[in-house]
């Protein structure tokens, strides 16, 4: 599940694995650059961080990389993947925000577009899932 989480005071843009009987969401995949301006504000206090780096992990035997929201459109969340070689990619994104704007259609194809190239060239590595009240 995606979500806001907050680590040793710190606010992420993150994929969560939610356990049962946890109080808090386990971040397993953070943002590589949440969207600047509007999320990620290193000068202020209530930004979100960025990872720059996102590591593989492994779920259920297989390696799995996150490229999430925004990260979709940049270049080095792909490169990562092309290097790290994961055999499931998750792209995930909340798009309420943008409406019914273009970018749900350049955030989409940006990611079937990368995945391509990416390990796993069959096309069933790559998962996208949204988060929109629009069609």
């Amino acid at each position: 599940m995606g979500a806001s989480v907050k680590d040793d005071e710190e606010l992420w843009d993150a994929v969560t694995l939610v356990k049962q009987g946890a109080a808090n969401p386990e971040a397993l995949f953070k943002a590589v650059l949440p969207v600047p301006l509007s999320m990620w504000k290193p000068w202020a206090r209530d930004g979100y961080n960025a990872a720059v780096w996102q590591s593989m992990q492994r779920i259920a035997n297989l390696e799995v990389m996150a490229v999430i929201c925004y990260d979709q459109l940049l270049v080095w969340p792909w490169l990562e993947a092309l290097w790290q070689k994961p055999e499931v990619i998750i792209a995930p994104s909340n798009r309420w925000w943008a409406g019914r704007g273009s970018i749900q259609i350049t955030q989409s194809a940006s990611s079937a577009a990368w995945g391509e190239k990416t390990d796993g060239y069959s096309g069933d590595s790559q998962y996208e899932s949204r988060n929109s009240g629009y069609p």
